[in-house]
């Protein structure tokens, strides 16, 4: 039998090993090449950066270190400025040019402060009336100068630079160059001063020996060999830094710095340090100090050109190692496509192989038939045919011109057993037109039940084989086993609509199963349904509490209960966390669907257990009808939802059938939410004060800060509207902040009205948010001090059951603000489980009694017993007591008899506005006073 030709090579396969070889060349040549550059940078881009900005920053400092000594020693400038206002003045500009730098680069040199103490020493030195004085400022300055000049350097990582022509460059420039420049004039003051006097004092004699021994080399200042020089020299080239004349250029200006600094090292030790009686020639010492402060500023000059140059190119070397790192990603995923390209080409190429050998081996089985005179060959033929056809992976059938099957490998027995109507159900059309030879083949997908009763998908194609004449003779029938494939795909659909805890629906299948039944409902009016929308009550405390296996574990069993307690036609799903929904498919009236509630409630108040303990939850349900009212499912799911939260308000444990009001409730709540958000940046908050009183004669001690919502629709609004939105959208915290701030503010302004005198603290209340904040204690002390208030001036509201369940932190906080010298008033006391326990505990400075044992019917106090005994308690802790919503006068005696000091409510006054309290009370804010002298 004559062989197919080969195939050539398709476009796919040669774009393939193109891309990869290209990719794979081009990602190795920039691998290397980033290696390269790597190890030439050194350091990351960000570091270099950070180095020249020190550069920078030490052209600046040089100059001005330079003037400083000038201006400190009183002599003149090499530049022939006269000094005086002339060198303030540059000093000045120098200063200002400083702080540009020092503040644009803060981020990076951390220096800013450290400048802040240059500028305002300098500042002394400059406006100090007694020469003398102001030059010992000048030479404090000067040293934090040299600080300065220090801390930029190890700031900037300069002195561990790994590159180590960068580190001796920067330690010359920064180490030595700049303190050169302050100790050869600090020189020439002490040995011109030691010849006018004849003498020197033991601490001027250390000073002058402690310079002469950094100018004189040997490891000083002036030793450019222990960083390297000659090093540095030698290889400027190789570093890119300079030509061979620019060494020749360099050294010979080390050599004069060196000369420069050694002879005036010199020549003040031979006349001045060696001698008990100093003389010498003061114009020999200025002019060697004139020779060393030109040499010095050549030397900088070119240390700070090399270290700049050096510093740049590298940089330009990071960037572009940078640059090749994105390369090396690029190619790489070049790399990746030309290998996907090859693979699928090697995938396509092998899938064409296995179709072409069974082709040939059909083929060959043809004309073995055709030739049944040969039995030799025919038997020769059907072994080799076996030999495949048995041991293939794939099914494999021969079936006659009618379709029946002559034969079948074990593979395409154990789909189709042995009938061959099953093979060609649905393509009996197809498999005609093969047979009329009007087609070569033809491909199909089948979805079959194997004789064992399995389920089985296959990818089946159908071949014609003809005879020797050319017409149609058999049929060959193979197909690919995709039982796996479809099981896998059907498997991750059901992942994808179904929650993994608990096998039910998730939200997205619950969502389409809704939409479909709204649509029959429309379709149907006479049929109708419900959505239940359930929420575990308090589910966090067990997370918390048990562990989040714990809660996995419990979830779980819900789901199961949940399953029980419906109707088989009814669907049950996960929506997410603890929250469960319920669709209602048969709804006879709503009777039908609160009995199917009181079950869900039911089933979830059985016990769970957990190990050897028991646990009791309950759940929250909300129940939405469908009705002709509603445009989209969706809407009866938040319906639902509205219910259940409706419920949860109620404590929980109920059930709750949506209703129009709910909506509107929501609504309203919804514009709250985002109003409230816009409530601070209206300027829409106000303070209200509502006076504490002494019981005794009504006199004013003090005040309770009361916040206002002036809302734009809704009118003046109370904490306890739009305090609990606050606390749930993250908005307590910054409203803490305002209200902080504003009794902090209008305390001001009454201590500056008083004289500076605080009139009263005021109670601010402190909620548990703010606790909670990480930044309150910076807040409340930022606000202490930007308004002048002490903090003794403050008295912080703090619900017991808010200390006492918050836990360690906040009773850390209250401590520490307590020490600082705030004051701490326990509200509400003796509504918490743990009243004593707080009072043993703390050490607070007031307590307020809740009104709840206050007010009573008729105006009588609610409980006297009661009273009595909290201020027994009070008494023996040593803390002061206020009772609030004193509304009666009968009300005030009984406290006052059992021993209340402090009182506040409506008996003395609503919450008034800043000026209303202050035109109640002239006498305390000394406006009677002002009256009567005016």
């Amino acid at each position: 039998m004559e062989r197919p030709p080969e195939r050539t090579p398709s476009l796919r396969a040669s774009l393939g090993i193109l891309i990869t070889a290209i990719a794979a060349v081009l990602l190795a040549f920039a691998c290397l090449k980033a290696v390269w550059l790597n190890a030439e940078a050194v350091v990351p881009a960000a570091q270099l950066s950070r180095e020249q900005a020190g550069v920078q920053f030490e052209r600046i400092l040089f100059p001005l270190v330079v003037d400083l000594t000038t201006y400190r020693t009183n002599r003149q400038l090499l530049t022939n400025d006269r000094p005086g206002g002339d060198l303030r003045g540059k000093i000045d500009r120098e200063m200002r040019e400083g702080t540009k730098f020092a503040t644009l680069h803060d981020p990076d040199l951390n220096i800013l402060s450290a400048w802040g103490i240059v500028r305002k020493d300098w500042k002394a030195a400059r406006d100090a009336r007694a020469p003398y004085h102001g030059h010992a400022i000048a030479k404090t300055l000067s040293d934090l100068l040299d600080q300065v000049i220090y801390r930029v350097e190890d700031t900037t990582g300069l002195g561990y630079e790994p590159n180590k022509f960068a580190q001796d460059l920067g330690d010359l420039a920064f180490a030595k160059l700049a303190p050169a420049a302050s100790y050869g004039p600090d020189t020439d003051l002490l040995t011109e001063n030691a010849f006018a006097h004849g003498s020197m004092t033991i601490p001027e004699r250390i000073r002058l020996a402690r310079h002469i021994g950094s100018l004189g080399g040997g490891g000083g200042i002036t030793d450019l060999e222990t960083d390297d020089w000659s090093y540095v020299l030698a290889h400027l080239a190789d570093l890119h830094m300079g030509t061979a004349a620019d060494a020749s250029t360099y050294a010979a200006d080390a050599a004069a710095f060196t000369k420069a600094s050694q002879a005036l090292a010199d020549y003040a030790n031979a006349h001045a340090a060696m001698l008990d009686v100093p003389r010498g020639d003061p114009l020999m010492v200025r002019k060697l100090t004139a020779a060393l402060m030109r040499a010095t500023q050549t030397m900088h000059n070119d240390t700070i050109q090399m270290l700049d140059r050096s510093l740049s190119e590298r940089m330009a070397l990071a960037q572009l190692r940078n640059n090749y790192l994105y390369l090396i990603v690029l190619f790489g995923a070049a790399l990746l496509v030309g290998l996907l390209f090859l693979a699928a080409e090697l995938t396509a190429l092998r899938d064409r192989r296995l179709l072409t050998q069974a082709t040939q081996e059909s083929e060959r089985l043809g004309a073995e038939l055709a030739r049944r005179n040969a039995e030799r060959a025919l038997r020769l033929s059907e072994a080799q045919f076996r030999a495949i056809f048995d041991g293939a992976a794939m099914g494999i059938a021969v079936l006659d011109r009618s379709g029946s099957i002559i034969d079948s490998n074990s593979v395409f027995r154990a789909v189709y057993g042995d009938n061959a109507a099953g093979v060609l159900e649905g393509h009996e059309n197809e498999f005609a037109e093969l047979m009329r030879g009007e087609r070569d083949l033809f491909e199909f997908e089948q979805h079959v039940m194997t004789p064992s009763g399995q389920e089985a998908w296959t990818d089946s194609t159908a071949t014609l084989v003809n005879d020797e004449t050319g017409k149609p003779y058999f049929a060959m029938v193979m197909f690919r086993d995709l039982t796996d494939l479809k099981r896998n795909e059907r498997r991750m659909q059901h992942d994808l609509t179904h929650d993994a805890l608990t096998g039910l629906p998730n939200r997205a299948s619950f969502e389409a199963k809704v939409r479909e039944q709204f649509e029959e409902a429309k379709a149907r009016p006479q049929s109708s349904f419900a959505v239940l929308y359930v929420d575990l009550d308090r589910f966090k405390d067990i997370n918390e509490s048990l562990g989040h296996d714990a809660g996995d574990f419990v979830i779980a069993q819900v789901g199961h209960r949940l399953r029980a307690a419906i109707e088989s036609a009814d669907v049950v799903a996960r929506l997410g966390s603890d929250e469960f929904a319920v669709l209602v498919r048969s709804l006879p009236d709503v009777l039908h669907v609160e009995v199917i509630a009181r079950r869900v409630l039911t089933a979830l108040a059985k016990p769970v257990a957990l190990g050897t303990r028991s646990i009791f939850i309950s759940g929250s349900v909300g129940i939405a009808l469908a009705s002709t009212g509603y445009v989209r499912g969706e809407d009866v799911m938040r319906d639902a939802d509205i219910a259940m939260r409706y419920a949860k308000s109620g404590g929980g444990g109920r059930f709750a059938v949506f209703d129009s009001k709910m909506h509107a409730r929501a609504e309203k709540r919804l514009q709250l939410t985002t109003d409230l958000r816009l409530a601070l940046e209206r300027a829409e908050f106000d303070l209200h004060y509502q006076p504490i009183v002494r019981i005794a004669d009504g006199e004013l001690v003090g005040c309770e800060a009361l916040l206002r919502w002036n809302h734009p629709v809704e009118g003046v609004m109370l904490p306890m509207e739009f305090m609990p939105l606050a606390e749930q959208t993250a908005l307590a915290v910054p409203i803490g902040r305002f209200v902080l701030r504003t009794a902090c503010q209008q305390l001001s302004r009454w201590r500056r009205a008083l004289g500076q005198r605080t009139p009263f603290p005021i109670n601010v209340n402190v909620s548990a948010a703010e606790l909670l904040d990480p930044d309150f204690e910076n807040v409340l002390n930022s606000a202490v001090r930007e308004f002048g208030v002490n903090p003794a001036d403050l008295m912080l509201e703090i619900t017991e059951s808010v200390v006492l369940d918050a836990g360690t932190r906040p009773n850390a906080l209250v401590e520490r603000l307590r020490a600082t010298g705030f004051r701490i008033c326990i509200d509400d006391f003796g509504t918490g489980y743990s009243s004593l326990r707080y009072l043993q505990q703390f050490k607070v400075d007031s307590i307020k009694i809740d009104r709840s044992f206050v007010s009573g019917q008729d105006g009588d106090v609610a409980s006297e017993p009661i009273v009595r005994t909290l201020m027994t308690l009070a008494e023996a802790f040593d803390v002061r007591v206020v009772a609030e919503g004193i509304e009666t006068p009968r009300q005030r005696d009984v406290l006052r008899n059992a021993g209340c000091r402090y009182g506040q409510g409506y008996f003395y006054a609503k919450a008034l506005s800043a000026d209303q309290l202050t035109a109640m009370y002239p006498a305390t804010f000394g406006l009677e006073e002002r009256h009567a002298s005016a």
